[in-house]
């Protein structure tokens, strides 16, 4: 069994400029399940850059100021997956 404490993960900017916490990654981990899990979070009022990654993304969101935020959230996801 692997266990990893979200605390002990150092937090860093990714290239889109969300925070991330990476608590799994194949290449940095003595586990390899075929994907990367990782916390992302984005400073209030700020939003990520669009971009497309070779592997796919899954987004689960935890938290969103309102409906409007979601609307947003949602439209970009969908115009970076057309990409």
């Amino acid at each position: 069994m692997f266990v990893k404490n979200l605390n002990a993960c150092h937090e860093f900017t990714a290239n889109d400029g969300c925070l991330i916490r990476e608590l799994l990654h194949p290449k940095n981990d003595p586990v390899d399940p075929g994907y990367s899990l990782a916390v992302a979070r984005v400073r209030a009022g700020e939003r990520t850059l669009q971009h497309k990654l070779v592997q796919a993304e899954v987004y689960y969101i935890i938290s969103l100021p309102d409906r409007a935020a979601c609307i947003s959230i949602m439209k970009h996801v969908m115009s970076v997956s057309a990409m």
